[in-house]
């Protein structure tokens, strides 16, 4: 889209547009669900123009519907226009740095995606606290979304007094990024845990077949072990070097307080280099 339809779109959504998350029973036979219910993302626009209905469903896609006119009063009939998954990503994502009145609303949501998509089918694998503490991220989401689209003078108290009777406790992004992290570590521990012990049962298992082969594979690679281990001795002793030349003056400043603080051990290793200079010097002799 070009910027200017952007700009148009992102207007129309915040004068005459919807972005919600609802929160519905589901039915046992036809949609069941272990919660007992499911949650239904929602961005529509609403309008009387079909001009503009027609505009937005060219730029962004989406369904139109007929909205019928109520029962009293004088709106007359109008059209309300619903968007797919993935035009609401998509739509989302082009317009929320455009958007002015429902900037928060669109980062909800977007998270709300993010959530689904990316801790899809934790029930089957069989991490039930990380999905455990999406459903709480979700429900955190779907009431902050509720404040912010309450109607009324009255309707951000309504709001609060639902939240007060289902005894909501808020739970942020950055506790549902914390916890996740040390439930992560658990899985990977016991993950590793697991790896360790089937290498070590293949290991009894082979441990015969393996020393037959490396009896019959070192003979023939004696000189590259050795040539091998020769090379990253002399790395290593290169890189000791280096390292002393670059930090002499802090080694020696550390020495020097090591020893005033244990003096008797710096006595007891002095003495013992002597003694192994002594007999090195009396073994050469």
């Amino acid at each position: 889209m070009k910027d200017s339809d952007i700009g148009w779109i992102a207007g129309i959504i915040d004068g005459e547009g919807t972005i919600a998350l609802n929160k519905g029973r589901t039915l046992k036979n036809t949609h069941p669900c272990i919660r007992g219910f499911v949650w239904t993302p929602r961005v529509t626009i609403a309008n009387n123009s079909k001009k503009i209905v027609d505009r937005v469903i060219e730029l962004a896609g989406g369904i139109a519907f007929l909205r019928p006119t109520r029962p009293t009063g004088n709106q007359k009939a109008g059209y309300c226009v619903f968007f797919r998954r993935d035009e609401t990503i998509n739509l989302l994502k082009t317009i929320k740095d455009h958007l002015v009145g429902k900037t928060r609303q669109s980062e909800l949501l977007l998270e709300f995606y993010d959530l689904i998509i990316n801790y899809k089918g934790d029930r089957k694998s069989g991490v039930a606290e990380r999905t455990a503490l999406r459903d709480k991220r979700i429900e955190t989401i779907y009431w902050e979304l509720r404040l912010l689209n309450n109607k009324g003078i009255d309707g951000e108290q309504k709001v609060r007094d639902e939240m007060k009777m289902e005894n909501f406790q808020p739970f942020s992004r950055e506790q549902f990024n914390a916890q996740v992290v040390e439930i992560q570590k658990r899985i990977d521990e016991v993950a590793y845990g697991r790896s360790l012990a089937r290498a070590k049962g293949w290991k009894s298992r082979h441990r015969d077949e393996m020393h037959a082969y490396w009896k019959e594979w070192y003979p023939k690679n004696k000189d590259k072990v050795k040539a091998n281990y020769e090379l990253k001795r002399e790395e290593k002793m290169a890189y000791q070097r280096e390292h002393y030349q670059k930090n002499k003056t802090k080694l020696a400043q550390y020495a020097r307080a090591w020893r005033e603080k244990n003096p008797e051990k710096a006595r007891e290793i002095w003495r013992r280099s002597n003694e192994r200079r002594r007999s090195q010097s009396f073994s050469s002799a």
